[in-house]
């Protein structure tokens, strides 16, 4: 009889720890983010490169709480510091995972190279370039990043930290 009792109390406390567990399991609501998308960071894989010749990657990081990036053209801009040249790029469609429309991940956006800007004739014609450098050995920029939805919607713009770009 005492055994019977003890399987009992195993059977009814396994049950009640799957009923716990699967109550608890519902009730966690999934993220909500905002229907504008948001870069929530961005960083290089690298701090330092060789001008023209070394390769690096750029990853932002990003929530959107509608996931309208289905593949629309031109929804990635990453305007360069120093002469405030926008490169326009397209983000590949991002599936959505579940039955939530609220999306996050990383961009990644590889094979990228740059060159030192040792020398500008007139600086004066933009203020992005505030001064003129001469032989430098070294050089930095930095990348203003926003992205836009399929509706149109814009996101925050977000500075890269400083890549450091080594000119001889």
């Amino acid at each position: 009889m005492m055994n019977k009792i003890c399987v009992f109390y195993k059977f009814f406390s396994f049950a009640f720890a799957l009923l716990f567990l699967f109550c608890f399991t519902s009730c966690i609501e999934p993220p909500k983010y905002s229907d504008i998308p948001e870069i929530t960071a961005v960083e290089f894989n690298k701090t330092g490169i060789s001008s023209g010749t070394e390769k690096f990657q750029l990853s932002i990081f990003f929530q959107d709480g509608n996931g309208d990036f289905d593949g629309g053209e031109n929804n990635l801009f990453i305007t360069e510091n120093r002469t405030c040249f926008t490169d326009v790029y397209t983000i590949p469609a991002i599936k959505k995972n579940g039955n939530t429309d609220d999306i996050s991940g990383v961009i990644a956006v590889p094979d990228l190279i740059e060159l030192c800007v040792l020398e500008w004739k007139n600086p004066t014609e933009t203020e992005c370039l505030p001064f003129k450098k001469v032989n430098t050995i070294t050089d930095t920029v930095q990348y203003d990043i926003q992205i836009m939805d399929n509706a149109g919607n814009e996101s925050n713009i977000v500075t890269s930290p400083e890549l450091y770009i080594i000119c001889r």
